[in-house]
């Protein structure tokens, strides 16, 4: 008797057993399925996602140019950029700002280095007068690689084109500035120049300030003096202008600078020292800042660059290099002055090549 009791207790516990195994068979049936199609759905949708890509368009060119430049924390180079980009699509030409976003500050240097041995089409450069420059646009040049040069040039090289302002050009229309700011009161004109700039072209501007000064403002008594600017790290040329301001004495009645960054630490060094009215300054470019502090009466003027004007004048030098063997040696660009009676037409331009 005990013993069908203890069959049939077995047989009941080996029942509720076999549910139990088969409601976790059933359970975990279901998770996989929903796993099964979880994975299923994921890889469909990753699969449309590569096959979008794949399907997408992508633009093809015939030649690619590489654009090199010292700052590329620069308004002006990044509007320049900009211009010979664009122009570069009208051209079938993918133009490159080659080193930008580099975990490495690599130099002028180094990076036209590489663009030759990357074999590009052809290099866009801002460039200076060392011996080491000379030689790399040499070597591209042996390469069947054309160089052109921008705003600043390397003399005595192998580049093909000088995409630039005519430093004599330049040099009237900072004359004229000054005869315009000046008064009979007006003694002392001082110009900031750039250590590393090459003297024979500044020897130019020298002289077309002075000419002009000669035979405009001959009824002033000018006496007109240069500030090497030496740039050796982040603040060097920044604490070299901020020294001029220490010494009142001496203070210029104006100041006339020949780029951006000069301008941009001259016109903050005003404000900083309380020097805004007592001493005028004749700047370059037409950054948002510049224009701004020309409407304040800060700065009396900036020569203004059309630097979509430069960008495609580049572009356009390489590609006709390129295609018939021969370019201008120097494309000359024009040059405009701002001044408080039209600065608000530059600020609605600048405004609009923004959007």
């Amino acid at each position: 008797m005990n013993d069908k009791k203890n069959n049939v207790t077995k047989k009941a516990k080996k029942g509720k057993g076999s549910k139990r195994s088969q409601i976790f068979m059933l359970a975990l049936g279901l998770v996989l399925m929903v796993l099964t199609i979880s994975i299923i759905i994921y890889f469909n949708r990753q699969f449309g996602v590569v096959h979008l890509l794949d399907t997408q368009k992508y633009s093809t060119f015939e030649k690619h140019y590489v654009f090199i430049a010292e700052d590329y924390q620069n308004d002006f180079w990044d509007q320049v950029y900009e211009s010979a980009r664009e122009e570069g699509k009208n051209l079938n030409v993918y133009v490159e700002r080659f080193g930008e976003n580099l975990a490495v500050d690599f130099s002028k240097e180094d990076l036209l280095n590489m663009a030759i041995s990357a074999k590009v089409d052809g290099i866009l450069l801002e460039a200076d007068q060392s011996e080491e420059m000379k030689e790399l646009i040499k070597t591209a040049t042996e390469q069947g690689i054309p160089v052109v040069t921008v705003m600043t040039d390397c003399y005595g090289s192998d580049r093909k084109s000088f995409i630039g302002l005519g430093s004599y050009n330049l040099g009237r229309e900072y004359g004229r500035q000054i005869v315009r700011s000046a008064n009979t009161e007006t003694e002392k004109v001082m110009i900031m120049i750039d250590a590393d700039t090459d003297t024979s072209n500044q020897t130019i501007l020298f002289s077309g300030i002075s000419e002009t000064l000669s035979n405009e403002g001959n009824h002033l008594n000018l006496s007109l003096e240069t500030k090497l600017i030496r740039d050796n790290g982040n603040f060097s040329a920044e604490e070299a202008i901020r020294d001029i301001f220490m010494v009142t004495e001496e203070l210029p009645d104006i100041i006339i600078c020949l780029d951006e960054n000069h301008t941009m630490s001259t016109y903050q060094a005003l404000i900083d020292y309380n020097l805004v009215g007592k001493v005028s300054l004749i700047g370059y470019y037409t950054s948002e800042p510049i224009l701004n502090a020309i409407d304040k009466n800060i700065i009396d003027a900036t020569i203004a660059v059309d630097t979509n004007q430069i960008g495609i004048s580049a572009v356009q030098a390489l590609d006709e290099y390129s295609r018939t063997g021969h370019v201008n040696d120097f494309v000359t660009l024009d040059v405009s002055t701002v001044t408080k009676k039209n600065v608000e037409r530059y600020r609605q331009a600048y405004a609009e090549a923004q959007e």
